[in-house]
């Protein structure tokens, strides 16, 4: 049987309830007016703190590209503390543990009491009074220095976004449970003004890289078309010998074959860009690999490709763009080569401390790179970068713009590291980076 607290009587009042709604309209009318994620979350403490004596609260927002939970903002603390607090990050592990049915006492609210937990490391920066961390409860609705209220916000589907974490009030008595009630309205509100928002931002750096897609193909597809009309101009000529009529035909054939190919990679990545919600399937990345590496395979004749990996299965949450990544990354690679003696090496593995955000590691390397065709590449990859808004002029930037632009779609990263190890047969690598969901 639960024990007994302060918030075992839940009752309210007619006129609580008026008054409740009354305030619920005052702060809809205001949280309204801020646009972006920080100032929607200072706003929403701002004015929990005016109307119930709160008087030190953290809120802590999902991030989608790092795959951690983030303090967006924090109120009633030193600037140097809310300084530390920026650098805060927290995986999954954290919420769960804050989240326990023994701690809820309503839907979404949470009293962490100073009884029933132990912090493994103590965090003076959230500390008023060091000396009474281990004090005594005198009374039931005493407030004491280790407690504190976890009001969890959510997205449209239900999925737990952030938490907003109430750490001290004005009163040394801990909040009535009317108060708690329209302080977790005032979250649901917050969270939803949050995710619009963050669905604004996100639509318009998705925007931009599709912009970036778009402009890459036309000057791709631009080059390919001149290339076709001075070869044409070339075939026309009467004097021109069959085997090099044949040749320049081919070129042709080529030609429009590439750019039919670029325009149909950007047609799908723009349809699964485009979707508000991409729907991300679990898959072992292991098969698309090897799917990709046999279209590879057919592509340039059989040319060699050697896949290792530590663990027979990886899964990962994906959609389809996972395939162009590796088949971008596989052609970023092979153009570096000097000649087709040596294999393509792919290397897989799956890193991550116990607690922390696991990633999948995808190595891309072969044996006679020299160190300059990988700064070249590197060099690349950061003109191409997706999150640039000016764009490269170049067009055969456009695979490694892929590379980008998908590795971020997954809050991973793409970069070119220089080896020199005597145990690694290459002298440099593509690694792409991508936290396992």
């Amino acid at each position: 049987m639960k024990e007994e607290t302060v918030y075992s009587d839940k009752g309210d009042s007619h006129s609580e309830t008026l008054q409740r709604l009354q305030d619920i309209e005052a702060f809809v009318s205001k949280i309204t007016r801020e646009k972006d994620l920080v100032s929607i979350a200072k706003a929403t403490m701002k004015m929990i703190a005016e109307q119930f004596g709160i008087t030190e609260m953290i809120l802590a927002l999902w991030d989608d590209e790092s795959r951690r939970f983030k303090l967006l903002a924090s109120y009633g603390y030193p600037t140097e503390a809310e300084k530390e607090f920026s650098k805060y990050e927290y995986s999954h592990d954290w919420i769960s543990v804050e989240l326990q049915e023994k701690f809820r006492i309503a839907d979404d609210i949470y009293f962490i009491n100073a009884e029933d937990w132990e912090p493994v490391t103590v965090d003076e920066l959230l500390l008023d009074r060091k000396e009474a961390i281990d004090e005594k409860r005198n009374r039931k609705d005493q407030w004491l220095e280790k407690d504190f209220f976890e009001f969890v916000l959510r997205d449209h589907s239900g999925e737990i976004i952030g938490a907003l974490e109430m750490n001290d009030m004005e009163s040394d008595s801990l909040p009535d449970y009317s108060t708690l009630l329209s302080i977790s309205i005032y979250t649901k509100i917050a969270s939803i003004m949050m995710e619009t928002a963050r669905a604004k931002d996100s639509q318009e750096e998705v925007s931009r890289r599709i912009d970036g897609l778009v402009a890459l193909m036309s000057h791709d597809v631009g080059k390919k078309l001149e290339n076709i009309q001075k070869i044409c101009e070339t075939i026309r000529r009467p004097s021109l010998e069959r085997e090099y009529r044949d040749k320049a035909v081919r070129e042709v054939l080529s030609s429009i074959e590439r750019s039919k190919e670029i325009n149909d990679k950007v047609q799908k990545l723009r349809n699964i860009e485009s979707r508000p919600y991409s729907l991300f399937v679990l898959v072992d990345i292991m098969s698309y690999i090897n799917k990709s590496v046999d279209k590879f395979k057919k592509k340039h004749d059989g040319f060699d490709v050697n896949v290792s990996s530590n663990q027979r299965s990886i899964y990962l949450k994906c959609d389809p763009s996972i395939e162009e990544l590796i088949s971008a990354s596989l052609d970023a690679v092979k153009a570096l080569k000097k000649d087709n003696l040596s294999p393509l090496i792919i290397e897989v593995s799956q890193s991550g401390k116990e607690g922390e955000i696991q990633t999948v590691d995808l190595t891309f390397a072969s044996r006679d790179i020299d160190p300059i065709g990988w700064r070249k590449l590197a060099n690349d990859l950061r003109t191409s970068n997706p999150k640039s808004r000016r764009l490269p002029p170049s067009g055969d930037l456009f695979g490694k713009y892929l590379i980008g632009f998908i590795s971020r779609k997954y809050g991973g990263t793409a970069s070119v590291e220089e080896i020199y190890s005597k145990e690694k047969p290459y002298r440099g690598a593509l690694r792409i980076n991508i936290p396992i969901l």
